[in-house]
């Protein structure tokens, strides 16, 4: 039987190519988008002409371990400018998660430093980053401005910045669940990150819901 193929590693080919064309590239993903507790949360990381060589050891953020995440952080924030943002529980109620993603998205952009107009390289293949036509927007996104987005299907597995993405907003999501489960006991939030786990769906049926916990969520086929 052949040796199953090592997979290529994310490179900085397809940033260089849109660089030809845009003054700045967005490198972006998300994570939360599925768990019953905890924000969701979207990394950006902003790639400019003069953008050097990535960190080794880049990959899309799940297929790290939480080791080797934690590692990546301090040299993909020392490689390019970044941010991460959150939209809350209760935002992801209120508005649904792809609206609350784009507020988490959003929030994020304003944390970067000030610059050229970008295109926005989204993983995956909707996009999320901009709000669609609706009648009722959150404040927040009612002025914002339409970006130009290219997405990439699996791009945190094969462009190394949405990897960088990746890696910083499940980072900083897993440390927020961490701090969460110290506040909210109970559900074992540390180690299932929000996602209904049995040790989660044990706290729901003994303590019921905290603050944290999306009630928009389907839980009639866990909870009865």
């Amino acid at each position: 039987m052949p040796a199953a193929k090592t997979p290529p590693r994310p490179s900085l080919r397809l940033v260089r190519h849109l660089l030809k064309s845009y003054p700045a590239v967005l490198a972006v993903d998300e994570v939360g988008r599925g768990p019953a507790a905890g924000p969701c949360t979207v990394g950006v990381v902003l790639c400019l002409p003069a953008l050097p060589a990535p960190p080794a050891g880049l990959a899309d953020s799940k297929a790290l371990t939480p080791t080797r995440r934690r590692n990546l952080i301090e040299p993909i924030r020392a490689w390019a400018p970044t941010a991460v943002a959150h939209a809350t529980a209760a935002e992801v109620d209120e508005w649904g998660i792809s609206l609350a993603l784009t507020l988490a998205f959003r929030r994020a952009l304003s944390l970067l430093p000030p610059h050229p107009t970008a295109l926005v390289l989204l993983d995956g293949s909707y996009d999320w980053a901009n709000p669609k036509p609706q009648l009722l927007l959150p404040p927040e996104l009612c002025a914002a401005p339409p970006l130009a987005v290219q997405t990439l299907i699996r791009g945190d597995a094969s462009c190394a910045a949405i990897s960088a993405a990746s890696v910083l907003a499940k980072e900083t999501r897993d440390e927020l669940m961490i701090g969460l489960d110290a506040k909210y006991p109970g559900y074992d939030l540390a180690a299932n990150k929000g996602y209904l786990s049995p040790a989660h769906v044990k706290g729901l049926k003994t303590l019921g819901f905290s603050p944290c916990h999306r009630r928009s969520w389907s839980y009639e086929r866990v909870l009865g």
